[in-house]
């Protein structure tokens, strides 16, 4: 193993250390996402962290989602941008050319659970078929998946997200079925939709596992 390729391993495993750090405190429960230090948010700026991550993308460190590898990598690449956009440029051109205002936080929302399914079924043998649930399928990829260490990360974060909503207790693969499900009935086109910040760190966070395992791979 180069020089090199151990930097690019000890990038990547910080990088995955971090987000384990980011994400169950930036997003703790259902639609709260707080960055502000004043309100005790210790991690990294989740948007720094999503920016490094980009730079350290490299299609072909991504094997395993072949022959998908650089559809996957574009729509990674679209709802991180979705998900970092500046409110001052999320407009596009109207049919009369006239400015129009870009709904980026739903169109993170929509794409990032598309996406997240896409690359979760793509690491399961046989594609997790028969799981229609987000929720089943996530709970199949811990037991079934290769990336045993990518599963624990999963199980880690599923516990540490414990909210309460409607008098249950809901855990992070509660969440994605709930959000989901919301998706699929229509409800998640709402003024404010911020799942999308939760689902782009979750997403790159199975890439940065299966970059470092193909990196690792290389003797």
């Amino acid at each position: 193993m180069t020089e090199s390729t151990e930097e690019a391993i000890d990038q990547i495993e910080r990088l995955i250390r971090q987000a384990l750090d980011i994400i169950p405190n930036f997003t703790s429960g259902r639609g709260s996402f707080s960055n502000v230090p004043e309100l005790g948010y210790k991690a990294r700026h989740p948007a720094d962290w999503q920016r490094e991550f980009l730079e350290v993308l490299n299609p072909q460190l991504l094997g395993a989602f072949k022959p998908d590898t650089n559809d996957i990598v574009t729509l990674v690449e679209l709802v991180n941008f979705w998900t970092l956009v500046s409110p001052s440029f999320q407009v596009f051109p109207a049919r009369n050319g006239s400015p129009k205002l870009l709904p980026a936080e739903t169109l993170s929302t929509i794409l990032g659970y598309a996406l997240l399914e896409m690359v979760v079924r793509k690491l399961v043998p046989g594609g997790g078929r028969g799981k229609n649930s987000l929720e089943r399928l996530l709970r199949h990829f811990e037991k079934r998946t290769s990336f045993r260490e990518l599963a624990g990360n999963l199980a880690s974060l599923k516990s540490a997200m414990l909210y309460q909503e409607g008098g249950k207790t809901i855990d992070l693969y509660n969440r994605l079925r709930i959000g989901r499900n919301l998706l699929l009935h229509g409800n998640v086109l709402r003024t404010h939709e911020g799942e999308g910040l939760l689902l782009a760190p979750l997403i790159d966070l199975i890439l940065l596992h299966v970059m470092r395992y193909e990196l690792q791979s290389v003797q």
